[in-house]
Formats: structure tokens, C-alpha cells, sequence
């Protein structure tokens, strides 16, 4: 059964899938279960998927790639431990609206060369 048939037939409310998203990020992160964790932003040039490590910015891709290829891709050759988890990712979607603001020119972020 896919997750909408499983929605359809027994409805759950949107808030408390997101404290349940939460606390599932939350308890992987404390737990060190959390290698890869990703979010999208909107940008002007488009949607954004970012993507990190504990060791830092691993992967952004743009609108034109297809984010879930490219969340398979990283776990594929990173780590199957991939989550939905915008916090780690907050400092990056500062400094990336700071830059399309035009008020950043450099970004002071840290980097995980592990594709390279």
C-alpha cells in the first residue's frame, strides 16, 4: 500500500506527521544515525537540493536534475542514511538568501569532498 492509499484510509493530520518528522530527526541526529542529511530551498535561480554531512556541504543540485536520482545517487556511494532534515542545513540556507540578497559575496562554508 503507498503512503497515499495508507493516508486515504486512514487520515492523519499534517501536524502530527511533522512532530513525528521532527522527532525522528531529532532522535537521529543525537543517535549519530544521520550521515546525509538534505533539504530544498526556492532560490532565484530555482528550487535547490542541498545536501550534508556531519563533515559538511556535500551536494546542491539544481531544479533541472531529479532530486530523488540524486538523493539515490548519494546513497548509493555516501551512506544509505538520508534524511529530511532542514536544521543541519540552516546555516547554509542563511548565508545562500544572504547571497541572493546581495549581501554576501563569499560564503564561509564548510565542505565534504567525499564524491570527489
Amino acid at each position: 500500500m503507498t503512503t497515499h492509499e495508507l493516508t486515504t484510509h486512514f487520515p492523519v493530520e499534517q501536524d502530527h506527521l511533522r512532530r513525528l518528522h521532527v522527532r525522528l530527526e531529532r532522535e537521529a541526529q543525537a543517535g549519530n544515525l544521520l550521515d546525509i542529511a538534505y533539504r530544498t530551498v526556492d532560490s532565484a535561480v530555482g528550487p535547490l537540493l542541498l545536501a550534508a554531512t556531519p563533515r559538511g556541504m556535500l551536494r546542491l543540485a539544481f531544479a533541472n536534475e531529479n532530486h530523488d536520482s540524486v538523493l539515490q545517487n548519494l546513497a548509493e556511494r555516501v551512506s544509505p542514511r538520508v534524511l529530511e532534515a532542514p536544521t543541519r542545513l540552516d546555516p547554509i540556507v542563511r548565508q545562500l538568501d544572504e547571497y541572493f540578497a546581495g549581501r554576501r559575496h563569499n560564503f564561509d562554508v564548510a565542505l565534504d569532498w567525499s564524491l570527489s
